[in-house]
């Protein structure tokens, strides 16, 4: 991801962090938001454990999402929740990458990329169980189907509850893949993930401060607390992708490569979560420290994306000098929707919550919608003298 090419990376001038499936099953990581906690200048876990999203930062900045090196369905958030068990290894490019990849935050990028089809046979069949009600039965198996084709199928299916109360979470997931050898200079993979999540009784806000970081005269809130409304707050996704990549060589100085991939995200959430300890004299002291205000958020989101891009590679020079030359053009069309509403709901008791309170319907409102397309042309030249490497890089976008 770093170069788009075969470039070590001892050779680019950018820091970049690699995390292979083995650190990732040898820790047992779950999510991207874990699986950058060995990583120097990136963070993840911003709010702690999250069952929706990865929040994650890269030298303070929220970067963008890329799978496959295809930048990922973005919408309102910045991450898809793509669940970790289909990704070989996660790329985490810090400092500016624009260039390569269009337009990003000048703290770096992260890319997740998909397990590919082996030649060889292999895999594994796990049985997981645990705290709160916790399963997962996953399978990873590959292998060739002829000397020209091999094939690949990932799947994983979680259901667990979690340290809040009554927030249950499950989660399907499904990712097969084929490589196709034509000729012994042409390859073709085809790449395609399937994710529906299902949270029933959500909480999406905070604990009071008193009660957890200071002291609150009634006593310490319990770490489970839910301040949601059970029976109400609910989290769905379902989102899919398809794609492939493409590679055809025309000698050892020069070959071509295509990525292409479609997206289509649909999320729906209802949200019930505490505001704060009621303070209706704004004192700065709560009233009876233990009266929690809430609100209602509704949510509802619809994405679907397209990327392709197309890279030429020469090799070029000879003696004592070599040249690595990449050019390339890549195209995103990219049609988004968003709406959300917010409205009062009914107080709760933070030490003796009392749900299926009656929540008015909130009027939902458009956020987002827009149909973007941008197409962008970028050049790249290594240039190698002895133990000098000279790296040069353009791009402009419409």
């Amino acid at each position: 991801s770093a170069s788009k090419s075969d470039i070590p990376l001892v050779e680019m001038p950018q820091s970049v962090s690699v995390v292979s499936r083995d650190m990732i099953d040898l820790l047992n990581w779950t999510s991207l938001n874990e699986s950058v906690r060995y990583s120097a200048g990136a963070t993840g876990e911003a709010f702690g454990p999250d069952e929706r999203y990865d929040w994650l930062q890269v030298r303070g900045f929220d970067p963008v999402q890329f799978i496959d090196g295809t930048q990922a369905p973005i919408g309102s958030v910045n991450n898809t929740g793509t669940d970790l068990y289909g990704s070989e290894t996660v790329e985490i490019l810090k400092g500016p990458s624009a260039v390569l990849y269009g337009q990003t935050p000048p703290g770096g990028i992260v890319n997740m990329v998909s397990r590919r089809p082996r030649d060889e046979f292999g895999g594994e069949i796990e049985v997981q169980g645990g705290e709160y009600n916790s399963w997962q039965l996953a399978g990873d198996v590959t292998g060739p189907f002829s000397d020209r084709t091999s094939g690949r199928i990932t799947a994983l299916y979680r259901d667990r509850e979690t340290q809040v109360d009554f927030l249950t979470s499950k989660r399907l997931f499904i990712s097969p893949a084929f490589t196709f050898h034509i000729n012994d200079d042409t390859d073709l993979t085809l790449l395609a993930n399937y994710q529906d999540d299902d949270l029933e009784n959500q909480s999406t806000g905070f604990l009071p401060i008193f009660g957890t970081a200071l002291p609150n005269p009634l006593g310490r809130v319990p770490v489970g607390r839910n301040l949601g409304e059970t029976g109400y707050n609910n989290f769905k996704r379902e989102q899919w992708s398809a794609g492939y990549d493409f590679t055809h060589r025309f000698g050892d100085t020069f070959r071509i490569q295509q990525n292409l991939k479609y997206y289509d995200v649909k999320v729906d959430s209802r949200a019930v979560f505490g505001t704060g300890l009621l303070d209706a004299d704004f004192n700065g002291v709560p009233d009876d420290f233990r009266t929690v205000t809430r609100s209602d958020f509704p949510f509802n989101e619809r994405i679907d994306s397209m990327t392709v891009d197309t890279r030429a590679y020469f090799e070029l020079g000879g003696g004592s000098v070599e040249q690595s030359m990449l050019v390339g053009v890549d195209y995103r069309t990219y049609d988004g929707y968003s709406e959300f509403g917010f409205a009062s709901a009914p107080s709760i008791d933070l030490f003796d919550p009392v749900y299926d309170a009656v929540i008015p319907p909130a009027t939902i409102f458009p956020f987002i919608d827009e149909t973007r397309d941008q197409i962008g042309a970028y050049f790249q030249d290594q240039i190698k003298f002895g133990n000098f490497i000279l790296t040069l890089n353009a791009r402009n976008d419409w």
